[in-house]
């Protein structure tokens, strides 16, 4: 079945799209919501130059897709959240203030939330009965 091409509105949409990390059924659904123009998801993904199907993309809509990528990732950066500290420091207010009016179940949530946020830098078990200080269990 062949399709007429999109307007350069909506194809400049799609590609923004893509370069802020929305996946090609989130775009097919924003262009049908936000155009009433049907599109498949196999064409969505012709509009990401990182993909294969991206490789013909035209150089205007590629430096687009570029520009908008490095802007959203340069903005995301900026956000207090994005920062480990940040959120450490958050948990371990939820944390107190749990603690403090004794919901048990909301402190240990804030805990379970801490830890995960630490995972990366905890030692794994590698089984030979020993914790990460080396002491014997």
């Amino acid at each position: 079945m062949k399709f007429a091409p999109l307007p350069t509105t909506i194809k400049r949409h799609i590609v923004r799209a893509l370069a802020c990390f929305d996946t090609p059924s989130e775009v097919v659904r924003q262009v049908r919501e936000q155009f009433n123009v049907q599109i498949t998801r196999a064409s969505a993904q012709r509009y990401d130059p990182t993909r294969a199907a991206g490789e013909t993309l035209s150089e205007e809509l590629r430096i687009l897709f570029f520009d908008t990528r490095e802007h959203f990732v340069e903005e995301l950066e900026k956000l207090p959240l994005a920062h480990r500290a940040t959120r450490l420091r958050r948990l371990e207010f939820l944390y107190d203030r749990a603690s403090e009016s004794g919901n048990l179940k909301a402190a240990l949530g804030a805990l379970a939330l801490a830890a995960k946020e630490m995972a990366p830098f905890t030692y794994a078990d590698d089984g030979d009965g020993t914790d990460p200080e080396g002491e014997q269990s």
